[in-house]
């Protein structure tokens, strides 16, 4: 069953890379550079605003209906939108992707508490792994496969093929059957204080949000760095990204066979830390052997995050408050995100590139040391 649900969800992400590249060649299509930057940012907004705004709500609604029901929602509801994409003009897109991003905000609050209906307690860090891996598998072949659908068949047929994934992936949620951890009765699940995050949650959502406040910065300065300032070539740039998911997919498969393993804050502090470490090297190295280290050690910080973070939280919360911790993560995440490219556009103009990933870098290693500090003489969740 876990596996199932991690293709169906892989299948998903990879028809996300394919609704994304057909979006970037339509919008980006007979306009001039300037135009064609604005397009993107706008179209960026609009698919991370909605998700800042409603991912409390979303949460609440999660809690309500239940998580099977909402992702069964969700990806119906995004397989539809999908398909209006190529339909409209520039400003429609801009709404269609508004209301898809709804949804989107609706599947991260269910997805996460989902999970531990699927597994036990003690196979949450196998479970979470096995969702990371394929999930960066998809983000490896997914815009391959894209590049060559779109030069092959066109910009609609991508548009399709998401779809489709879409409507499998809720599909493969229909036939799961609940086999971990019991949902709370719905009498506790509608208490009012279940929709409130308790405090021992607060350290994470801070650390969701600055992690992905970095986390853009090198998304942003990436490509400008290898294609621009070290002029390297597209296959390169694309076998240096290959690097650092494979770390990244490294990192899920040690942790998920690890039989025993319990996630804890200081896994998810060392994770921090490996990708601070990363960003720093990468900002000042002048040899591409050392860039592609610190790619690797980034995938393999990346690759600890992404399991840790979510096990964290389904191991020590509450079922019934699951939806909205999933929920309030996800709008700290793109919150951070939104605030990380209005910096990076600022600083892009006046300052090096580089300086954003030392901006990341600092980010990062800060939240070690303060995070780390808070740790000593305390259990690892209090």
């Amino acid at each position: 069953m876990l596996y199932m649900v991690a293709l169906g969800s892989a299948l998903s992400a990879m028809g996300n890379s394919f609704r994304y590249i057909a979006i970037m060649a339509l919008i980006t299509q007979g306009v001039d550079s300037k135009t064609g930057v604005l397009r993107v940012a706008l179209l960026t907004a609009a698919a991370l605003l909605p998700n800042v705004a409603v991912g409390r709500r979303a949460g609440i609604i999660v809690q309500k209906i239940g998580a099977k029901r909402t992702l069964i929602l969700a990806e119906t509801g995004r397989a539809l939108l999908t398909l209006a994409f190529p339909i409209f003009p520039f400003a429609g897109m801009l709404i269609v992707n508004v209301c898809f991003s709804l949804f989107s905000a609706l599947y991260a609050a269910g997805f996460g508490s989902f999970v531990p209906t699927i597994v036990s307690d003690r196979g949450l860090v196998r479970g979470n792994s096995v969702m990371g891996v394929a999930q960066q598998a998809a983000g490896i072949l997914g815009p391959a496969l894209a590049g060559w659908t779109v030069a092959g068949f066109g910009t609609r047929a991508p548009f399709y093929v998401d779809s489709v994934s879409f409507l499998i992936n809720a599909m493969v949620f229909a036939f799961t059957r609940s086999t971990g951890k019991a949902s709370d009765s719905e009498a506790e699940t509608n208490r009012e204080d279940n929709h409130r995050l308790p405090p021992s949650a607060a350290k994470m959502m801070w650390a969701a949000g600055i992690g992905s406040f970095c986390g853009m910065l090198a998304g942003v300065a990436f490509p400008v760095l290898f294609l621009q300032y070290l002029r390297l070539g597209i296959g390169t740039f694309g076998t240096l990204m290959s690097i650092n998911a494979c770390g990244a997919i490294f990192m899920g498969i040690f942790l998920g066979t690890r039989k025993g393993l319990r996630a804890s804050y200081s896994h998810f502090y060392a994770g921090m830390g490996g990708v601070g470490v990363a960003m720093l090297i990468i900002g000042v190295a002048k040899f591409l052997w050392l860039t592609s280290f610190a790619l690797f050690l980034g995938g393999l910080g990346n690759g600890a995050i992404d399991v840790v973070f979510p096990t964290l939280l389904q191991n020590r919360l509450k079922p019934s408050v699951l939806p909205i911790a999933f929920g309030v993560a996800n709008a700290w995440q793109r919150g951070g995100q939104m605030l990380a490219l209005l910096l990076s556009t600022a600083l892009s103009q006046e300052l090096p590139v580089q300086v954003l990933l030392v901006v990341g870098a600092v980010g990062y290693l800060s939240m070690v040391v303060v995070g780390m500090g808070s740790l000593r003489g305390q259990s690892d969740w209090k």
